[in-house]
């Protein structure tokens, strides 16, 4: 993962943790970045100017959004999926555990919005698969990177992520 990568990740883990410790929701526009002194810019110690690329980044992604309209990072808030993000790396980083309990079903069942698990699940496949291949260290970060590309355009991210959740089981 690279170090942008990984500051997104920091990014929406912080901003994950603080509307839980505040027990707001995530699409409450909670967060107001045009203050250089906001807590979460201070707390990742990123200039402001590198804060605004990460910012825009996961705008793109869907991962934030802005809750209105005009310039500016006022208003965001952060996304289901983007929470699902944070949450998601912290559990493979082992730093939570979670048991909602047990599912049973006869047929046919729909847990979540469907797409976002599948795909993320998809591309995670794909990663263990690149890991466990006989080809070397260069070559495995190459295929990595090139999958990295594909998740960071979201076109490209939409249309493949239904079209793997039907390959990959």
């Amino acid at each position: 993962m690279s170090q942008t990568e990984q500051d997104i990740q920091k990014l929406l883990e912080a901003m994950s943790e603080a509307l839980e410790r505040d027990g707001c929701s995530i699409d409450f526009p909670y967060f107001d970045f045009d203050d250089c002194e906001n807590e979460i810019i201070r707390t990742l110690g990123f200039e402001y100017e590198y804060f605004c690329s990460l910012l825009n980044r996961c705008m793109t992604r869907r991962l934030i959004e802005k809750k209105t309209l005009g310039p500016g990072f006022c208003d965001i808030s952060l996304t289901q999926y983007g929470q699902e993000q944070a949450l998601s790396w912290g559990k493979k980083q082992g730093r939570f555990g979670m048991n909602i309990g047990q599912i049973m079903f006869n047929g046919p069942t729909q847990i979540g919005d469907g797409n976002t698990q599948n795909f993320m699940n998809c591309f995670t496949s794909i990663e263990n698969m690149i890991d466990n291949t006989q080809a070397p260290d260069a070559e495995k970060q190459k295929a990595k990177g090139l999958l990295q590309q594909i998740t960071e355009n979201p076109l490209l991210n939409t249309i493949i992520g239904g079209l793997l959740s039907g390959i990959i089981k």
